[in-house]
């Protein structure tokens, strides 16, 4: 009953968090389906209503992974997240674009054939799926850690790491099959998204305040002090990589760790991604985003959410 009631807190802080952002859809008013199993997985199931499926086993992993683990992480943020996750699957139209195919997995190992999308290159289709995913994780992990202020910095970092939880849990309970071709993007890659993401949170600001003036050049003005951002990224960021290292060794997971690679080769690789230097990206988890990003950039119009907005 405790584990039942945990999932189904964390699935109505998920829906309000969406309502809230996209307003009432259908997509954010899922039927939520707890299943009593000890494996650890979650889907997105589209018939006539979205029904989200979650394993009283997810509890359960987060919870060891916790205690094996000095990291402080939250219980209802990892589960937050996880529903997040399959409810952007829907929000943002995957659905429609995998026609066909009515359930999106949170664990999946094999490498399924995905749908062609209208003239889109054959021999691209296999990276479609791994797009899929980081799309749903982006727009969940962005949706959780809201925006960037001075005074929260102790939330982002345990929100973060127990998104971080989430994704080396993801990994850890599909890699029975080894090193086989996955429809989802190694750990390493996920985590790599993430802390890109949580390391430019502060000047997202700035950017924000620079669309709405319709100007792509943000103003030095809108950035927060310099020693501001060094502090944060010291407080925050930097520990942030750490915690996803102790996770990943409380898993026993030696593939990720090697994956992440050296703090300084993995924070390079951010800074690398950002200037578009891919050829001189090392980490395993750079390199795959990568060669994924323009794969996804071709597949954001075909989206019916991109679609709806034209």
């Amino acid at each position: 009953m405790r584990t039942k009631r945990m999932i189904e807190e964390a699935y109505l802080k998920s829906v309000d968090q969406m309502q809230g952002f996209c307003g009432p859809t259908s997509e954010s008013c899922p039927t939520l389906h707890v299943v009593d199993h000890a494996g650890f997985f979650a889907s997105a199931i589209q018939q006539h209503d979205l029904v989200v499926q979650i394993s009283t086993g997810c509890v359960s992993a987060i919870e060891q992974l916790s205690d094996n683990s000095a990291v402080r992480l939250g219980m209802g943020h990892a589960l937050e997240w996880l529903i997040l996750h399959e409810l952007h699957h829907a929000a943002l139209g995957h659905f429609e674009l995998t026609y066909g195919f009515p359930v999106l997995h949170l664990v999946s190992r094999k490498n399924r054939e995905t749908i062609p999308l209208n003239d889109f290159p054959k021999d691209l289709w296999r990276k479609v799926s791994p797009c899929l995913e980081l799309q749903a994780d982006h727009d969940a992990l962005e949706m959780m850690l809201g925006d960037y202020s001075r005074g929260g910095w102790v939330s982002v970092r345990k929100l973060a790491t127990s998104i971080a939880a989430v994704m080396v849990l993801i990994e850890t309970a599909g890699s029975g099959d080894g090193d086989k071709p996955s429809s989802h993007p190694h750990a390493a890659t996920r985590i790599f998204q993430l802390l890109g993401h949580v390391a430019e949170m502060w000047s997202i600001p700035a950017h924000a305040k620079a669309n709405a003036r319709g100007e792509q050049a943000i103003r030095d003005e809108d950035l927060p002090p310099q020693v501001e951002v060094q502090a944060f990224c010291s407080e925050v960021v930097l520990p942030l990589f750490w915690d996803a290292v102790a996770l990943a060794e409380a898993a026993e997971a030696k593939s990720i760790i090697s994956d992440l690679g050296s703090p300084e080769d993995f924070f390079a690789d951010i800074g690398r991604a950002k200037l578009g230097q891919w050829d001189e990206l090392v980490t395993v988890g750079a390199k795959e985003w990568a060669t994924l990003k323009d794969v996804n950039d071709a597949i954001l119009p075909f989206l019916s959410i991109n679609q709806a907005l034209n």
